[in-house]
């Protein structure tokens, strides 16, 4: 797995990019998407107003990544601080409350 964390203008993100090896046709990677809260306490899971979480696509470990990216970059403004590998806290954040992605 990949973790890569991209702080934007409204909001710092963490996206973590999964391989689906079992996935016959479909795509061989995921992207799983949180929102960071403000001095990191919480990951908020990126959800669908249904409960579904918001998952993007990929071929590729890179094209899943970069589109996760253009995603958040539309709805939380211009990268303000460019992809970085996620550091892990001492105390892991709880989670949090998800956060609905509104389209």
């Amino acid at each position: 797995m990949v973790c890569q964390e991209v702080v934007f203008s409204h909001a710092a993100c963490r996206i973590e990019v999964e391989p689906r090896p079992y996935a016959l046709n479909g795509p061989l990677f995921a992207a799983l998407m949180y929102v960071i809260d403000a001095g990191g306490a919480a990951r908020r899971p990126v959800m669908f107003k249904d409960g579904r979480r918001v998952e993007v696509h990929g071929k590729t470990e890179a094209l899943a990544l970069n589109s996760a990216i253009a995603l958040l970059e539309a709805r939380f403004g211009a990268i303000t601080e460019y992809a970085h590998g996620c550091t892990e806290d001492l105390v892991p954040p709880g989670p949090g409350q998800p956060f609905i992605l509104v389209e």
